[in-house]
């Protein structure tokens, strides 16, 4: 009943709306839930017209979680008022996949950067003058 991008199914509802709705109304097994909502919402159509935009909204979507990881302390910090003003005054050119991208990469390496620095200065906290610390592999 499900072709290749519904086509099937557009003209069977086409053919037998009446049937559909009994059907749905009926209930929906939970395994094919999932796909009938596609189908009849449109978002199938789109996904398959569209190729690529939803693996760009997924990347988008997790980079920006983490972004919000790493900023998350910064943001916990500020008053309300603050918080939403600065989150309704976010940068329309942050939402930009070239921009995103590397900004969450230095997040991450300078995030990972202070914590290296952080465990080097505790080890080498109770050296005596003019002793080098040894470079352990990590």
């Amino acid at each position: 009943m499900v072709g290749v991008g519904g086509s099937d199914w557009n003209h069977y509802v086409g053919r037998k709306p009446h049937v559909v709705k009994r059907r749905i109304r009926k209930g929906i097994p939970d395994c094919l839930r999932g796909l009938v909502w596609q189908l009849i919402s449109g978002s199938r159509e789109l996904l398959l017209m569209n190729p690529g935009v939803y693996e760009g909204a997924i990347i988008i979507f997790k980079v920006g979680l983490a972004v919000l990881k790493y900023c998350h302390d910064d943001l916990i910090k500020l008053p309300f008022e603050k918080l939403i003003y600065a989150l309704r005054n976010f940068p329309a050119d942050a939402m930009n996949p070239d921009m995103l991208l590397p900004m969450a990469y230095s997040l991450k390496v300078s995030k990972s950067l202070d914590e290296s620095k952080e465990e080097y200065a505790k080890q080498n906290k109770n050296l005596p003058d003019g002793v080098t610390p040894k470079l352990q592999p990590s």
